[in-house]
């Protein structure tokens, strides 16, 4: 699921750099550009919802950073924007280095919190940060 978001991200944002499940490498790969944006898989594992075991359940977290706290913010907040509350979205499959993902359907993304500031990387750069619910089943 987390690549068939992420490729939906990056359509709604051509214009920006977003990567998938390099937030923990943002801090320290020179090759990402000082403005870019992250989407990653967050903590447990996938649960399946009743009844039917066909809806899982998974919290993902985007990150934005760039080099001042305006422009991070501003990135965040339009990346939020458009992920939050998002309700009977289907995703197209996609593929990775060669896998299939098939596509999906969200049942809904909710915010847990608000955007929050994280504060600087080791390089300067402003980090803003928000974790995310994601309800789904494959197709």
């Amino acid at each position: 699921m987390i690549y068939n978001l992420h490729a939906y991200i990056e359509s709604l944002f051509p214009a920006e750099d977003i990567y998938c499940n390099q937030l923990l490498k943002m801090d320290v790969q020179d090759s990402l550009p000082d403005r870019c944006a992250t989407i990653k898989e967050t903590g447990g594992i996938e649960k399946l919802l009743p009844p039917d075991g066909r809806w899982m359940e998974q919290t993902i977290q985007v990150a934005a950073r760039d080099i001042d706290s305006p422009k991070s913010r501003a990135l965040m907040y339009s990346l939020h924007d458009m992920i939050e509350n998002n309700y009977g979205l289907t995703l197209a499959a996609v593929t990775v280095d060669g896998n299939v993902f098939t596509s999906v359907l969200i049942a809904a993304i909710i915010p847990i919190q608000s955007p929050s500031c994280m504060g600087n990387d080791s390089q300067g750069r402003n980090v803003y940060v928000c974790n995310y619910q994601v309800k789904y089943r494959r197709l």
